[in-house]
Order: C-alpha cells, then structure tokens, then sequence
C-alpha cells in the first residue's frame, strides 16, 4: 500500500488486450516472469483485432518472384517513404511466423487443393502473400490468440483504466497508476517494464472503424512520461463507412461494395464521382474517393443526416446475393434492403500509422523500460499502412516486446534493483483522476466530446488547409483550459462512464491538438495527409518524420506540444532508387493508384 492506494507487483504490465497486448503476454509468461495484462474493456474483445477482415501478409514462398525484399519495397512505397526501414525489414523478415503459430494455437486459414495456404494479394501488394480465413481473418486470429493466453498463467485485470505510466528519478519505467471502472478503486501497478498495446487514436473523429478505448491514451502517457511520437499527421481514411442506418453507424463498408459496381449519389441524386473521376469513377482508390465525399459536405451536398447514399440497386440481386452476402444481411436486419434502396456512408477513420518512438526491439528511444506494440508504435507503417499488414505486425512487435521485456526484468533481478515509486506523481495523477467527480455544475465532459469531434471533422480530418488547421488548434487550446472546470452528474464511482469520458477528455484533446499542429507543419500532401493548400509531394524537402514531445513549461495547450523534425532513417532504398521525381501532384497520381 502507498497510503490507502494498493500497490499490485508484477515483473511486466501489459495495457491493452488485443492482438499485440496477447502476443506480448505470451511472450513474457513463457521466459517465467510474472505478467499482468490490464485492459479498459474486456480481454479480447476490447481492441481492433477482432474486426480485421483482410488477411496476414508475408513471404509465403508461393510465387518464385516474391521474397521479403519485394514485401519490404512494397511496404516502404505504401508508406511513402516515411518509414524506419529498420523497422520494415524486421518485419517482413519475420511476418511468416505469424501464420504458423497461429495454426499451431488453433486458428484455421483458407487453404488451397493442394493443402497449401491460399494466398490473396492486396491492394499495395506485387504478389499474392495475405493468408485469410474468410473475410473475418482478425476474428480467426484472436481466437488462437485468447486460447494461449487463457491457458498461460497471465494475471488479467479487465475494466480497468490505466491513466498514467510512473517513472523513478532517472526516467526508467517503474510502473503505471489506474483506475477501476467497475468500482472505482485506484490502484497502482509497480512493474519493472510496460508494454503498450493501446492502439490508435481513430476516435477522435465521429466515425471509425476503432474499438470505442482507441483515443490516444497510451500516446498520451508517453508523452507525459518524457517520450515522443512521430508522424501523427498520418491517418487512413476509408470512404465508406456506414452513416444510416444507426444499428450500424461505424461498420465497414466493404471494398466489394465498389468493385461489384456501387454508385455513390449526394442528397441531389448525382452520381458525383462523375464528375471527380469520369475514367474510374467508384473504384478510385480510397483516399481519393475519401476527399471527393468530404467536398461534397463542403458544397452543401450532404443529406440531411450528413453522408452521401451508395446504391447498389442497378445491380441483378443474385450478384448481391452471392456476392455480398455479410453486407445484404447485415443490412437486411436494420430494415435496409440493398438490393431496392441505397443507404448512407460517410469516411471513417481506420488505422493511426504513427505513434510511439521505438527501437527495433520496440522499446521507446526515450524511456527505459516502455514498449510499444502494435498501432501504439510508430515508424513500421511510415505514412500508409498496406492492407494486410497489421495482423502480422501484431505478432511481430508483440514477440519483440515480450522477449526485450523478459531480458530488462532478468538483468534488473540479477543486478538487485529495487524499484521506487514517486510518491509526487501518485498524488498528482489521484487528484486528476477524481477531480471531475468533485465539480459541481461543472463543464459537461459529453458536451465538450461532441463539441471536439465536430471540429476534427470539420478541420483536422480528410482535406486540410493552413486557416482550418489553425482554427482548430485555437480552439483546442480553449477546450484544454475548460479541463479542469469538467465534472459529472453523478458522484457515484461504481460503473460511471461519464467519469470515464471526462478522463478520456485529456488524451483526446492533447492528442489530436498534436495531430493537428503536425498537420499544420507538414506544408506538403503526402499519403494519408492531404493539404489542399500544398496538393503535391514534395521529396526534395520533405522525407522527414514529424517528432512530438512535450514540454510542460508551456502555458497554452499548444505551446505544452513541441513539434521536431528528423530525417527518414532509409537504410536500404530511397525514392531515388526508384527514379521517383522530386514533386509529384497527388491528384493527378492518387486518382488511379
């Protein structure tokens, strides 16, 4: 106990419960060290995993052409060059693991005649070298996954919110504080190495595709505790998710909605991507499609729900039927025959393609002891993730963190080293934690949500400009000054999820203030960042990675948030090994790549 607060010791903290929070766990528990796996909902249910519809990249050793090195060009040109490249490397080398551990745990994968994996290629890809198992791949994998797990002997604290990762005097890990959403308790964890397997930060747009807990809160911690994020300007927007119904507002619209010939039509009846895209028309790629959509928000054309209609009446209902089976059900249950009437889609946000600053055993550059797996770590994905490449990323970044984490815990017990909380940090993050429950007639933590999303849609999100960027990083600041005034209408602690969105407030304003400020900075488009002000790619001046750290001296919001540059660590190919030119106008070329 530190004063009434109970202390709960283990050797290695994993926050997070999805894909790479498991894979970490079950690498730990496996070396004999003592393993505590937190999550803010339930275990294996809470992240993004389980929604996963594609496949696991790799070199499979199908195609005689392929080999880790055309992955590895793949995946760098997806990421338009902002990748660590030490990072790729790793990756593609060892992603094949994936697929067989998975097997040996459980998970069955589509398989040829022949007994072979069946191998799809997806978008970005020069060969087929994505295993499947039907169109619910992540589902498949996280039921291995849970398996292993449940049978290790991993300490699992579910519903429990971890708010804050603690540091002794020298800025090495000691272990996080948290709060119990079930009853409220606060506890703290005193661990020798944390794992962050938080995912992104989807949700602090209207619409994503992300678990409700993926608003930044373990960028947010790292950043508190001294370390820096990269390339947070880069988030993938996918055209269409559906809008309307509301049973299924944030469900993906599958890509076979357009390649089987889905018309999209604004609230005028125009097939507008008619006049966008005359030659591809629906089947642009889905940045493009993304942006051709949000300028019809700004022109007016918008329904009065706020999204756009995708028709797939003109198409024969046996071809719906077969075809698009999940999708016709889906929406058949919610009262929307797909195969008579249209409904509404709007671009969601799908994956955070930067995050935590790591090494290549996904240790952080800058704190000793903190690991980032997953969506949570930076660098691998550059400023696009390829399709297919986050299942196996899951298992890469989830061994590497597991197996540096065991050395740390092995190395610090060896050497006798004694573990100290400060006490300052505890009493701070207490008092942060159950100030909203003491306010009264304070700011309503869900007002201000609504309030935030709305203007991350509106300015932060598919089309940027420098007047829409600035705009909201002032008012931002202003939401980060009405922090301390938020409170909830209801003091109890037991099941308060008011409570928790007004935690939620803290890493989901400062996170996207910084997303924001990187947007702002980046006087180019590149990948998932489109500047309408700047719509080109500019090689010459811009291969460089967007660092944000956090300087606690500054008094607005914005001034706490420091952004750095570095140049692109390219270790084995740069855009000129490919005879790219310095400046290439991303409308012209995203149209039809």
């Amino acid at each position: 106990m530190l004063g009434n607060i109970p202390i709960i010791e283990t050797d290695v903290l994993v926050v997070g419960s999805g894909g790479a929070g498991i894979a970490a766990s079950i690498e730990c528990v496996k070396h004999g060290v003592d393993v505590t796996l937190v999550t803010k909902g339930l275990v294996a249910h809470s992240g993004c995993t389980p929604a996963a519809l594609g496949g696991i990249a790799g070199y499979y050793v199908r195609d005689p052409k392929d080999s880790w090195w055309e992955h590895f060009v793949d995946t760098v040109v997806g990421g338009s060059f902002l990748n660590d490249q030490r990072l790729v490397e790793i990756f593609v080398k060892e992603a094949p693991m994936a697929l067989f551990l998975l097997e040996d745990w459980g998970c069955i994968f589509d398989r040829t005649e022949e007994g072979g994996p069946y191998l799809r290629q997806f978008g970005g890809h020069s060969y087929a070298r994505s295993v499947s198992s039907g169109d619910r791949s992540g589902a498949e994998m996280i039921k291995g996954l849970k398996a292993k797990l449940f049978k290790s002997s991993v300490k699992i604290f579910d519903e429990l919110n971890v708010t804050r990762i603690l540091t002794d005097q020298f800025g090495e890990v000691v272990g996080a504080t948290g709060v119990s959403i079930r009853d409220g308790r606060f506890i703290i964890f005193k661990a020798r190495a944390v794992i962050l397997a938080t995912g992104g930060m989807g949700r602090v747009f209207p619409l994503a595709y992300n678990a409700d807990s993926n608003i930044g809160d373990g960028y947010y911690m790292t950043l508190l505790a001294g370390g820096r994020l990269c390339d947070l300007e880069m988030l993938q927007w996918h055209p269409t998710g559906i809008w309307w119904p509301p049973g299924l507002r944030g469900m993906a619209g599958s890509e076979a909605l357009r390649s089987e010939g889905g018309r999209l039509y604004n609230k005028y009846g125009e097939r507008f991507m008619m006049k966008y895209s005359p030659n591809w028309l629906e089947t642009a790629t889905r940045d493009f499609i993304s942006r051709c959509i949000y300028r019809e928000y700004k022109a007016g054309n918008a329904t009065e729900r706020g999204g756009v209609y995708l028709s797939l009446s003109h198409i024969p209902a046996v071809i719906i039927e077969s075809r698009l089976p999940t999708m016709f059900s889906n929406l058949l249950k919610v009262g929307i025959d797909i195969r008579d009437e249209p409904f509404e889609i709007t671009p969601a946000s799908h994956y955070t393609d930067g995050g935590v600053v790591v090494d290549i055993m996904c240790e952080s550059e800058d704190i000793p002891g903190l690991y980032a797996v997953g969506e949570a770590a930076g660098g691998l994905h550059g400023g696009n993730r390829l399709g297919s490449n986050s299942l196996p990323d899951l298992m890469v970044t989830g061994f590497k963190a597991g197996q540096a984490a065991v050395i740390r815990v092995m190395g610090q017990k060896k050497g006798g080293k004694n573990l100290e909380i400060q006490k300052d940090q505890v009493k701070q993050e207490e008092e942060r934690v159950f100030a909203p429950l003491n306010k009264k007639n304070g700011v309503n933590p869900l007002e201000l949500k609504e309030k935030h999303l709305d203007l991350m849609w509106k300015y932060v999100s598919v089309i940027r400009d420098k007047p829409g960027l600035e705009k909201a990083i002032a008012e931002m600041d202003a939401m980060w000054e009405e922090l301390p005034k938020v409170g909830v209408s209801e003091r109890t602690m037991t099941w308060n999820y008011e409570w928790m969105e007004a935690l939620d407030l803290y890493p989901r304003i400062f996170l996207s203030q910084a997303m924001a400020l990187s947007a702002l900075t980046r006087t180019e488009s590149r990948a998932n960042h489109y500047r309408e002000d700047y719509s080109f790619m500019d090689n010459k001046n811009w291969l460089k990675n967007i660092l944000v750290s956090y300087d606690p001296s500054g008094n607005a919001l914005s001034e706490k948030i420091k952004i750095s540059m570095r140049p692109v660590p390219m270790t084995l190919l740069t855009p000129q090994d490919l005879g790219l030119p310095d400046r290439i106008d991303m409308e012209e070329i995203s149209e039809k790549v």
